[in-house]
């Protein structure tokens, strides 16, 4: 998503939605996770510098009495076959603790 499209979304939701509630969904970790081999650390770090550059500066537009709300869908696990065969080093998809629990940061508006 482009950063005035961003900016736009957190200002007033969609078109012919209620402003209330906007939801915006990023899967670039996801689809780093998929094709990297790096380590954790790395990848997060990759991704808080995505956010830093395209996320962070158009949280100005975000009305104040507006909670931002971050989670994802799933965790991921390194599999345990990784360079012994064509599976990537990262999946998700099964039950395990890693694959099932994800964090939720909520910011601003709590309480209200």
């Amino acid at each position: 998503m482009e950063d005035d499209a961003l900016r736009e979304l957190w200002a007033g939701g969609p078109p012919g939605t209620c402003p209330r509630i906007t939801v915006a969904v990023a899967t670039g970790v996801d689809e780093a996770l998929h094709r990297s081999s790096s380590d954790v650390a790395s990848l997060v770090d990759e991704a808080a510098t995505g956010l830093e550059r395209r996320v962070i500066p158009t949280l100005r537009e975000l009305p104040a009495n507006v909670p931002l709300i971050v989670l994802a869908d799933h965790g991921f696990r390194e599999n345990r076959t990784w360079g012994r065969g064509a599976t990537g080093r990262y999946g998700h998809g099964g039950l395990s603790l890693e694959e099932s629990v994800v964090s939720v940061a909520i910011f601003g508006a709590v309480g209200r």
